[in-house]
């Protein structure tokens, strides 16, 4: 119990985040904070690095992912989803961490190939930004990406990327 009242490392308060440490230093330097000395971390700072950087507590609880044949193909037609069902089109951005946040290592990583390729084919737009990289589906393509997530839609990019 007292040790929830002591300041946090930088391994720590990435933790709590679900990011990279990496990521905990760049919210600190977008934030102005922390840089005059040793890198501990308050309660408070730590929200306060959450809402700054625009941290999304996981996506995944309680999500069924679609009836598909390839568990690949089935993930990120869930993720697709969870953007269209969250309204991050156009100018409304998330974190590209957010899509992955809690999952398994081998989806998290499935995902961002995933993320990269739909960029590759500007059905998404990924724009870097001192908080980190930001990700929406392109206006223009909401339709294509609708037709991923729900399986009637296929993507050279993609169907390259579930082959291996």
């Amino acid at each position: 119990m007292l040790s929830e009242f002591q300041p946090l490392g930088v391994t720590d308060a990435a933790r709590r985040l679900g990011l990279d440490p990496f990521e905990v230093v760049r919210l600190l330097v977008a934030a102005k904070k922390g840089l005059d000395g040793p890198m501990l971390f308050s309660a408070e700072l730590v929200e306060e690095l959450r809402e700054l950087g625009r941290i999304d507590p996981p996506w995944w609880d309680g999500v069924e992912l679609p009836e598909d044949a390839n568990p690949l193909r089935q993930r990120v037609r869930a993720a697709l989803q969870l953007m269209l069902d969250k309204g991050i089109v156009g100018d409304t951005t998330t974190r590209m961490d957010n899509i992955w946040r809690g999952l398994p290592f081998e989806d998290q990583g499935l995902l961002q190939q995933a993320v990269m390729v739909l960029a590759e084919e500007q059905a998404l737009r990924v724009v870097g930004s001192p908080i980190g990289l930001l990700v929406a589906i392109e206006t223009s393509a909401k339709k294509t990406v609708s037709g991923i997530a729900g399986g009637t839609t296929e993507s050279a990019g993609l169907t390259a990327l579930y082959q291996g």
